[in-house]
């Protein structure tokens, strides 16, 4: 399908980054102003989805163009405009973040939700900085739009409850707050009202005859003694978490998978973040079967089911350099649904850059200015130096060694204990044995086993 992604703002051009590689969009075009979208032969395209864009639309666009959009509001009266700054004053924790159907009305008093129809929604915390809500709708918005077009053109929509209470659309204005006003706020509302005008929106400000005092960034300290029991804030941080835990699936019931598993463990010592649902594998004996306390739900293209999950892929063979690729085309879902696993004992130096779907072992280091490519797999003491690249789809078994400046592309096998030189290069598809040391750069589809001198041959 043809999209065009309508968005101006920092946080929903991240979201774009993710939209465009959905496995439906054939073709996608960014638009960051309304000059550029007019501009546009709309009825090429199939589909408009718009983040973060407070503009309407007008009748002469959504007449041409079927067009969505987000919307963080659960309640109707947050339906007129700034519905985030409007529910923190008001006091709402948690909301729901949903796909809107973006029409027109001349009269209709809604800011672009007219018709009150959504089709899917989730969850939306609204504790926190400004900076965290901003980066939670990030995600919140990549996995609704991942639903719609996974869904799309058999889209189901429900409508929201009206409501005769209307919550106007704020003002710039409405960001001062005299020292009157000042006096019957507790701290709370203070906080509240603080911290819905940080940036990127207009700040708050204090007015008095001597100046404005602006206030950019805030924090509130609860006394949660005074109204919460010891056993109440423990269930209510307990029941938190639990709701923001992320379901995943493991690829393959193999013993890789259970390495893997303590992976996940270790991670949510530290900070509980993963739900384990179990695992998928292609070997239809093991459905049904329970391995290290978690189910085998299905094969590897059922993944389809499973519209919210993440994915970690534990599969991985020496004599096929490419099977964990084939794997991760099984699951028909864009790369940023497969989880990156980091063992929380790695070193992970912070200009290094890491893609969606790597696992990384124990132990391992990562160092400067490197690059690890999607699903790769890391396992236990690899050291990957400075300047160095590996591709997607790639293992490096125990104990690999790459000094600065080594370059490995998709696809790669490299057995426990390789050693490299610095400068070397490693083409697509390529095998190399345990205990190999490379001396020189080794083409694409080749297979490289020799520990003393480096005889290279060619992959059948």
């Amino acid at each position: 399908m043809k999209i065009i992604f309508l968005a101006y703002r920092e946080w929903s051009l991240a979201v774009y980054q993710s939209v465009k590689k959905h496995p439906k969009v054939i073709e996608s075009t960014l638009c960051k102003t309304s000059e550029e979208l007019n501009s546009l032969p709309l009825e090429n395209y199939d589909l408009l989805i718009t983040c973060g864009w407070s503009n309407e639309l007008g009748n002469e666009v959504v007449e041409k163009i079927n067009a969505i959009g987000v919307h963080c509001a659960e309640l109707d009266r947050y339906s007129y405009g700034t519905p985030i700054q409007l529910q923190i004053i008001d006091g709402i924790k948690l909301s729901k973040h949903r796909i809107f159907s973006f029409t027109y009305s001349a009269d209709s008093r809604r800011a672009h939700t007219h018709n009150r129809l959504y089709s899917h929604e989730v969850d939306l915390d609204l504790s926190g900085n400004m900076d965290d809500i901003l980066e939670q709708m990030t995600v919140t918005s990549k996995v609704l739009f991942d639903m719609y077009l996974n869904d799309f053109p058999n889209i189901t929509w429900k409508k929201w409850p009206e409501e005769d209470l209307v919550r106007s659309k704020r003002k710039p204005e409405d960001s001062r707050l005299t020292k009157e006003q000042l006096n019957d706020m507790n701290t709370e509302q203070l906080y509240n009202f603080f911290r819905c005008l940080e940036d990127p929106y207009p700040n708050g400000y204090i007015e008095d005859e001597k100046g404005k005092l602006y206030i950019n960034k805030v924090s509130f300290k609860q006394k949660h003694g005074e109204d919460l029991s010891v056993k109440q804030k423990y269930e209510e941080d307990l029941s938190v978490k639990q709701k923001s835990l992320k379901d995943l699936i493991i690829l393959g019931a193999g013993g890789t998978a259970f390495e893997v598993i303590e992976i996940v463990f270790a991670i949510n010592k530290v900070q509980p973040e993963w739900n384990i649902l179990g695992y998928l594998d292609d070997n239809e004996e093991l459905l049904g079967q329970v391995k290290n306390g978690y189910p085998v739900l299905g094969t590897i293209p059922q993944s389809v089911n499973y519209k919210n999950a993440y994915f970690a892929s534990s599969i991985g063979n020496a004599y096929d350099t490419k099977l964990r690729m084939k794997v991760r085309n099984k699951v028909p879902y864009p790369d940023e649904r497969f989880a990156t696993l980091i063992h929380p004992n790695a070193t992970i130096c912070e200009t290094a850059e890491i893609e969606p779907g790597a696992i990384i072992y124990s132990n391992v280091c990562v160092s400067a200015n490197t690059h690890i490519g999607h699903d790769a797999f890391l396992v236990y003491n690899t050291v990957v130096a400075h300047e160095s690249t590996i591709g997607k789809h790639c293992i490096l078994s125990v104990g690999v060694f790459l000094p600065s400046d080594v370059h490995v592309g998709d696809c790669c096998y490299l057995g426990a204990g390789v050693a490299s030189r610095h400068q070397m290069d490693i083409g697509d598809n390529c095998l190399i044995g345990m205990g190999t040391k490379i001396v020189k750069s080794v083409p694409s589809n080749s297979k490289l086993i020799n520990r003393l001198e480096n005889v290279i041959t060619v992959i059948e």
